[in-house]
């Protein structure tokens, strides 16, 4: 009997135990929690940093939606405060906030996580932007932000 619930528990354990260390690796925190916030730019921002802050100037003229169940994300490119010429795209915000229609640039502080694209920003998403006229680094940032 103890062989049998070794062998059904200790796989169990095994695979939970991976998938909170993946989350904890990814998040830069254990799952539940933020990791500690940095001040950084847009500019100097980096897959080293996790929780950030940053004050930027957000270009919503490219602003892009993504429907995912019940939320819609906004998604944005991001720049350094005061960068309104700027087309090269380093950062992206994800966001559940609408930003305001009637602007086409907004400075505001952005908290959140920083991680690699990925999924988040799907090719079709990233051709929409080049139509725009944005061209988008290869080290791109994706910037999640926190809505508490």
């Amino acid at each position: 009997m103890k062989k049998l619930a070794a062998t059904v528990l200790l796989p169990i354990v095994v695979v939970l135990l991976g998938v909170f260390a993946f989350v904890w690796w990814e998040r830069g925190a254990p799952p539940g929690m933020r990791p500690e916030v940095v001040e950084v730019t847009p500019s100097t921002l980096t897959m080293d940093h996790r929780g950030v802050r940053m004050l930027v100037t957000a270009h919503h003229e490219a602003r892009l939606e993504q429907t995912m169940g019940a939320v819609v994300w906004h998604l944005y490119p991001v720049f350094d405060k005061g960068d309104r010429d700027g087309r090269h795209v380093k950062v992206v915000l994800r966001t559940p906030t609408a930003p305001n229609s009637l602007y086409s640039y907004e400075e505001r502080v952005v908290t959140g996580f920083a991680r690699p694209p990925g999924r988040l920003l799907p090719p079709s998403a990233r051709e929409l932007m080049e139509k725009r006229g944005y061209t988008l680094d290869e080290g791109l940032v994706l910037v999640e932000e926190w809505t508490d």
